[in-house]
């Protein structure tokens, strides 16, 4: 296992792990969990412009909350039931086009202020599952050894102190049959 909070730094060194397992003479099916990706849409602030327009970030990313998460804005009283009123955007206004066309503020003169004009919005792959354990990211390999396992254990770490040393915030551990046989 690999742990750490930067995803793109773990991918990197659970990569290199990876090949470098996939060199040694007695291990074999080395096995990177499956890490899928899933479209997501990034909204970063331009600070100089929102200060230009008067508008403070947080008004900035409410706004952008409401619109594409909603927010409960009433409630509809019907006999003894009561039903919570939302308001969102549609499907279509949520997409990267139309939502760069969101109206975030107006000006004095009750000119539109759209997103665009305060912000870089993209589409861009995010992790669709973000493994944690104890706070932290985790990553996963799996392998198995022959012949010795001591001796193949004692390797990685030799590796994992040497050549495929992690930084200071990352941290690793080797677990299954081996842990549980000591």
């Amino acid at each position: 296992m690999l742990y750490g909070n930067d995803r793109e730094q773990l991918q990197v060194h659970i990569s290199r792990i990876h090949e470098a397992l996939r060199k040694m003479k007695n291990v074999q099916d080395v096995v990177l969990d499956a890490h899928p990706v899933a479209p997501e849409l990034k909204i970063v602030v331009d600070h100089a412009a929102a200060g230009r327009f008067g508008v403070t970030p947080p008004d900035i990313i409410k706004t952008v909350e409401i619109a594409l998460g909603g927010a409960d804005v009433g409630k509809v009283f019907e006999g003894e039931k009561i039903y919570d009123i939302a308001l969102r955007l549609p499907e279509p206004a949520r997409q990267r086009e139309q939502l760069s066309s969101l109206i975030v503020s107006r000006l004095p003169d009750a000119a539109p202020i759209r997103l665009r004009s305060l912000a870089d919005i993209y589409e861009t792959d995010g992790p669709y599952e973000i493994r944690r354990e104890n706070g932290e990211r985790r990553m996963a390999l799996q392998f198995n050894t022959t012949g010795d396992s001591t001796d193949v254990i004692a390797e990685i770490e030799a590796l994992m102190q040497g050549e495929l040393s992690l930084p200071d915030q990352m941290r690793y551990s080797i677990d299954g049959r081996y842990r549980e046989a000591q």
